[in-house]
């Protein structure tokens, strides 16, 4: 008997699942069965949520730029931390570090393609980037106010621009890896870009 649970819950269970799929087998090899097989839903049930395959790996895509990405404000002004190491902490330990888990990330890796192939997936990874362009906008504001500098629109502007730079050279450098590219290697070209962007945005020198 299926138990009962609210709408979010339901779907909370089944984007778990698909993560674990995905993580097991692929995004290629993803079937709705096998989503069934590993909730407590029944197939119609799946289909309540999701009418197919891409509709699920949509919610899933989402899902796991909002995993990677959800650091609170008031928690990073409160590392103390200048403002490119930062926003570098945010970027790598929020994506790539223990507190993401590995399943939502060879799903963000088996999805990122989607963003070639299929216009939803693109529009979609545009309204991600809009409202994480927002909200690193937000803890630049904070961290400037912190430090007793002077806001200005050429600043934002600026580390606005080496925040997204720096997650769409994530994505890029991301998909060399089956192909060889070393994951430490993407890590610090991409740290060491972020860094001296924000840097010069701050007028501050670098090495």
């Amino acid at each position: 008997m299926t138990k009962h649970r609210k709408r979010e819950e339901w779907i909370a269970s089944i984007l778990e699942a698909a993560a674990d799929e995905v993580h097991s087998v692929g995004y290629a090899n993803l079937t709705m069965d096998a989503i069934v097989t590993r909730t407590e839903l029944s197939k119609g049930g799946v289909y309540r949520f999701f009418k197919n395959k891409r509709d699920l790996a949509l919610a899933l895509f989402t899902l796991c730029y909002h995993r990677s990405l959800n650091f609170g404000i008031d928690e990073a002004v409160g590392w103390n931390l200048p403002m490119a190491d930062t926003i570098s902490r945010i970027l790598f330990e929020y994506r790539n570090g223990a507190q993401t888990e590995k399943r939502y990330e060879m799903s963000w890796l088996q999805l990122i393609p989607e963003t070639v192939r299929d216009t939803e997936f693109r529009s979609e990874r545009a309204r991600l980037l809009e409202l994480l362009a927002a909200k690193f906008a937000q803890l630049a504001r904070r961290l400037l106010e912190r430090d007793g500098r002077q806001i200005t629109a050429a600043i934002e502007n600026k580390i606005e621009t080496a925040t997204l730079l720096g997650i769409a050279f994530i994505e890029g450098l991301t998909l060399q890896g089956p192909i060889g590219t070393s994951t430490q290697k993407q890590a610090e070209l991409v740290e060491n870009f972020v860094r001296i962007m924000v840097n010069e945005a701050l007028g501050e020198q670098h090495d």
